[in-house]
């Protein structure tokens, strides 16, 4: 890993690309010099290039939950949905909006982030150097999906549990930047009539925090979980199929054992796109990653607008199998909750 550079970019270059020991307090994506086919694109037309999000997935005694801020900066979208963890009892809710609903932070040191839009209301607070997250969803019901509200706290402390942060190029000078971590979580979530109390010494949020300059055809294949092991100790992975050519060199493969990092090699993805039910494999290439997940619901979101596609499928579910960490200790995996993504967009 890298010491991290106070800006992201300098003089219009990237400062640094790979992985990075700690949080970026500048994330000056925007001052990019971007070219398209040798033409510099100005700095108003840039952002339209740019695409952003912070997602959330929940993973708790008697929950699994994720939600979404996306902006594309031409539309908006959020999502979440809630399910017990043997995938019963699902509720989904999904909005599309104008690019004026949303705001995604700059930062996480004291950036927020907004969306309203057809009864959805969402607002993350950023304060990694308080070492909390804060966030509040109220979302109304409609016919027979009740109302969702969430009033939660990530407690990210990178000093317990080092996060991900890498910046990677998707194409020549087109940068990823993500930053990955594990989090208790404590606060509220009630669906419908149904009240859960989350307890930060058990439940487990994984937090996903992305900006990049896409090309306009992509695709990745994502997933991630997080739980204990039959010794006690934390266990999460991130682990991510996309259009990096060498992705050996270039990735945001880690595992997590007790908040301490281990940097994997290239993933691959097998499963039936025709019927995702079905369950996956899920290996590395160096063989330290060896998981079947079994999913056991989904959520689909599809946009087909002649020159936008977004096409993504979210499953949850349980990943068994085994991970090795960088010591060459083999670990058992069993019945940890998760996610995984199959998405493939033109934007």
């Amino acid at each position: 890993m890298e010491p991290t550079p106070a800006r992201m970019v300098t003089k219009g270059r990237v400062t640094a690309w790979g992985m990075f020991r700690d949080p970026f307090r500048d994330e000056n994506l925007l001052d990019l010099d971007l070219r398209i086919g040798g033409l510099r694109v100005p700095r108003p037309l840039r952002r339209f290039r740019l695409k952003e999000w912070q997602h959330v997935a929940v993973v708790a005694d008697d929950l699994m939950m994720a939600f979404a801020l996306v902006d594309a900066h031409y539309v908006a979208n959020a999502f979440c949905w809630t399910a017990s963890p043997d995938g019963s009892d699902f509720v989904e809710h999904h909005r599309e909006a104008p690019a004026f609903s949303i705001e995604i932070a700059r930062d996480l040191f004291g950036g927020n982030c907004r969306f309203d839009a057809g009864g959805f209301s969402a607002r993350f607070e950023n304060r990694l150097g308080e070492r909390a997250h804060r966030m509040r969803l109220d979302v109304r019901g409609s016919g027979e999906r009740p109302a969702v509200s969430a009033d939660l706290v990530l407690h990210e402390d990178t000093t317990a549990h080092q996060p991900l942060v890498v910046v990677l190029p998707v194409a020549p000078e087109r940068p990823m930047y993500t930053h990955k971590s594990v989090c208790p979580i404590s606060g509220t979530v009630t669906v419908g009539r149904r009240r859960h109390q989350l307890d930060p010494a058990r439940d487990l949020a994984l937090l996903d925090v992305q900006k990049t300059y896409y090309p306009y055809h992509t695709f990745w294949r994502w997933a991630t979980f997080a739980g204990r092991d039959a010794t006690g100790r934390l266990l999460a992975i991130n682990l991510v199929h996309n259009l990096i050519q060498d992705d050996e060199r270039y990735n945001e493969n880690v595992l997590w054992v007790d908040g301490v990092l281990h940097p994997l090699s290239a993933a691959r993805f097998e499963f039936d796109p025709r019927d995702l039910a079905r369950p996956w494999r899920i290996r590395t290439t160096d063989g330290r990653v060896d998981l079947t997940f079994s999913p056991v619901g989904r959520r689909e979101g599809r946009i087909n607008a002649i020159a936008v596609l977004s096409d993504y499928k979210e499953c949850f579910g349980r990943f068994d199998g085994s991970v090795v960490d960088a010591d060459g200790n083999v670990i058992r995996v069993e019945g940890l909750h998760g996610v995984a993504e199959d998405h493939r967009a033109r934007f």
